[in-house]
């Protein structure tokens, strides 16, 4: 599929928001396909500050030196544009004014507190946020303040698109499950729909990998079925669940092994490793196969790599 193209529930604009978002998070791996994709989501109707917004967002969540990175990544790509003299009318147009910051402090904390509230009304999904805010008073404060009234509010994108941004994020990060489900939630709450999300993952999954797209699908389906579960999904949500396309051209061993290989070599959680290690076998591979992948990606992996994988394939093997 073009990156451009619409597809059934997302819009190219959307699309492409979301692949730069993501790329921004991978730093140095996604550095090379980012301005292809910053110059596409200008195409396809975003705007330069909305861009730099997005981005900018992301110091909060996969750190400043990528967002600083990719918005100077995002300048090159604008003045590459006004010098070919392909900017399109309005996209260099700036929403005036800041974020509401000269109250002082307590004002800022306060209204970030609302905003939280706002993005994400049933609160906490456990209690690592708590126990922050109780232990590390200090920290909570001024992330939250930063995050969520210095940035959240500054003129030049909507909550839904930093949502978006943040989501996208945290799918090619891969390492902070608890925060990619609690802005999974953020961004149902406002206004995506599930389908859109798949979507998302869908195409961010030729630059994050399988084993990040796998692990985001089923934080995503665990959010979908628990709001389901306690009522709590908008109109928007109630749409059906996207079918996952099997590969065309791969054996279902071949498909495993192929799975199992990267999964091993990437920080996979124990979980997942059991399940495809079960799938493996019952596709047709055998036991000596998964040892023997794992002994040969040992110097690749490393030993904590292969003896995560080792135990996961003995737990697999003792339900099977």
């Amino acid at each position: 599929m073009n990156a451009k193209q619409e597809t059934q529930h997302l819009s190219a604009r959307d699309r492409e928001l979301a692949t730069v978002a993501a790329l921004v998070a991978l730093g140095e791996v996604g550095r090379g396909h980012l301005p292809q994709h910053v110059d596409a989501a200008l195409d396809a109707g975003a705007r330069r500050q909305e861009i730099v917004e997005m981005i900018g967002t992301l110091s909060q969540a996969s750190g400043t030196p990528t967002a600083v990175n990719g918005i100077a990544a995002a300048a090159k790509v604008f003045a590459a544009r006004d010098a070919a003299g392909k900017a399109l009318p309005g996209e260099a147009v700036l929403e005036p004014g800041d974020a509401p910051v000269a109250e002082g402090n307590d004002a800022r904390y306060e209204r970030a507190k609302q905003v939280i509230q706002q993005v994400y009304p049933a609160g906490p999904t456990d209690d690592t946020y708590t126990s922050v805010e109780r232990i590390a008073p200090h920290f909570w404060r001024n992330m939250a303040t930063v995050f969520y009234n210095d940035l959240f509010l500054h003129p030049g994108a909507t909550i839904a698109t930093r949502e978006l941004g943040i989501f996208a994020a945290y799918v090619a990060m891969s390492t902070v499950p608890l925060q990619l489900r609690w802005h999974t939630h953020g961004a149902l709450n406002n206004g995506w729909s599930p389908d859109q999300l798949r979507e998302v993952v869908r195409a961010l999954e030729p630059y994050v990998g399988h084993a990040n797209a796998y692990q985001s699908r089923l934080a995503l389906e665990e959010v979908v079925a628990g709001r389901s579960a306690v009522g709590a999904p908008r109109a928007t949500e109630a749409l059906p669940l996207a079918a996952l396309e099997p590969a065309a051209h791969f054996s279902a061993r071949e498909r495993a092994l192929v799975t199992l290989a990267a999964l091993i070599t990437r920080a996979t959680s124990p979980e997942l490793l059991r399940l495809k290690i079960a799938e493996a076998l019952a596709a047709g591979m055998a036991q000596a196969d998964v040892w023997n992948l794992i002994s040969g990606l040992e110097r690749v992996a490393g030993s904590a790599a292969a003896s995560r994988a080792r135990l996961a394939a003995e737990s697999a093997l003792e339900a099977s």
